[in-house]
């Protein structure tokens, strides 16, 4: 009797183990990434520099993956190579177009992470930033603000001497000089990261820009040096950052 027991609960035991075997193999499974990219990208000079907008498009399979960073590296025809960090995601409501230029509109959040559910498409308007801007012009600002702060100290803001100032120039020379668009095609490689896996997911794309891109792109310089100005030098006169966009075809490389 006592065999028999045994023997029934060795088979009671056994009868569980493909269960087990499959609880297992699916906790140890690490999600695969599938990104869609859209054929259409938005590429942009404003006052955070060099940008590229996006919408991608991500398909979690195995189980949920959380995208914890992106980034785009883009190498143009003299094999100079960019870096652009992800800086913010959103969902589009709608977009404008003119004959030159178009708009996305919707709702954005600052980059953090965000949930690619198991099987679901999701899809997020994605915004790169210029590294070399961000962390120049965060160095030069934090310079002038310390001039400001000195200043104050003394009891005596000269707005005059903060525009004469080397960091307030190398602040403005930055925005003229840190424009990475020319005419011409470029390659990106966009590298999304997800929590558990060391190795990026990568979608390879390219796009070119024509030489009228390049005059709309350069013509938002100046309007991102006057919301420079205006954030040291408020007054009364709004400032409408109406800026021209271009809009190339992206093709998966």
């Amino acid at each position: 009797m006592d065999t028999l027991f045994k023997i029934t609960a060795v088979l009671g035991a056994l009868a569980w183990m493909p269960q087990i075997i499959k609880w297992i193999v699916s906790w140890l499974r690490k999600p695969k990434l599938n990104i869609i990219c859209d054929n259409e990208a938005q590429v942009g000079y404003i006052a955070f520099g060099s940008v590229l907008n996006v919408n991608l498009s991500f398909i979690s399979k195995h189980k949920s993956s959380l995208v914890e960073n992106m980034e785009l590296i883009i190498k143009d025809n003299n094999n100079s190579t960019y870096n652009l960090n992800w800086a913010w995601y959103g969902e589009t409501y709608y977009e404008l177009k003119a004959p030159f230029a178009s708009a996305t509109m919707g709702k954005q959040q600052k980059a953090i992470a965000f949930v690619s559910y198991r099987d679901a498409l999701v899809e997020k308007l994605v915004g790169f930033h210029s590294v070399y801007f961000r962390e120049k012009k965060k160095e030069l600002i934090n310079k002038i603000n310390q001039l400001i702060e000195n200043q104050k100290y003394t009891g005596n803001i000269n707005v005059d001497t903060i525009k004469q100032s080397s960091e307030y120039i190398d602040l403005m020379r930055l925005c003229d000089d840190s424009i990475i668009w020319k005419k011409g095609s470029y390659t990106a490689s966009c590298k999304v990261y997800i929590a558990g896996n060391k190795s990026p997911f990568i979608y390879n794309f390219k796009f070119s820009l024509t030489e009228t891109d390049i005059s709309n792109l350069k013509s938002n310089i100046k309007l991102a040096k006057l919301i420079i100005e205006k954030s040291y030098f408020p007054d009364e006169n709004k400032i409408e950052d109406n800026w021209l966009w271009a809009s190339p075809t992206i093709e998966k490389l």
